[in-house]
């Protein structure tokens, strides 16, 4: 059982909020432990959310403010995955990683275009 963190602004109606809500109920069905680390805890997607998928919200709601709650969050919950589905949460997770010290774990940054 993998101990996955997804990471997203929100959970509002957007393309990307939309993917991080599937992966979470696709993962929790493989029997994975799943964390959705927001920074803001609104949006209409929360309701499509698993009941068992736990929602953390970063202290600060800008990106550039959470980096060290969300190291932290890593830090002391030993994250083996971190998936997130927007650039700047992307930059987010990656500096996270390092600043949790958590070598192990894998990031995985998905960017999507609009042509």
């Amino acid at each position: 059982m993998s101990n996955i963190l997804i990471i997203s602004s929100s959970l509002g109606g957007g393309g990307a909020e939309r993917v991080a809500v599937q992966a979470a109920n696709g993962f929790f069905k493989n029997k994975d432990k799943i964390t959705i680390f927001v920074l803001d805890k609104t949006g209409d997607y929360i309701t499509e959310l698993h009941p068992q998928i736990t929602i953390v919200e970063s202290k600060s709601k800008k990106a550039s403010l959470s980096i060290f709650s969300l190291a932290s969050y890593m830090w002391k919950n030993k994250v083996d995955i971190v998936f997130c589905s927007q650039p700047h949460i992307g930059a987010l997770s990656i500096i996270g990683k390092y600043l949790s010290f958590s070598t192990n774990s894998k990031v995985i940054v998905r960017e999507a275009t609009t042509p």
